[in-house]
């Protein structure tokens, strides 16, 4: 069975990473931060592909409770 696991976990890592980029000094590991963050997008992008070929959708979809107002998303959450 496949799931999101890796996907997370590489959201996670790319946001670390660009977070050690704004905090960088020095061109050279500017630079080599830089890489990095391209090599986990481009990883990601993978993943994507890959959970999608397998049915997974990362990507939130739209439903009913969109369109709900918030009167009718109370009652249904109280009722």
């Amino acid at each position: 069975m496949y799931d999101t696991t890796h996907y997370v976990a590489l959201m996670n890592r790319l946001s670390n990473e660009k977070d050690y980029l704004t905090r960088a000094v020095g061109s050279e590991a500017i630079k080599m931060r830089k890489v990095w963050v391209a090599q986990i997008e481009k990883e990601i992008a993978h993943e994507v592909e890959f959970l999608k070929s397998k049915g997974i959708d990362v990507y939130a979809n739209t439903s009913d409770v969109d369109s709900m107002s918030d009167d009718d998303l109370m009652n249904e959450l109280l009722g």
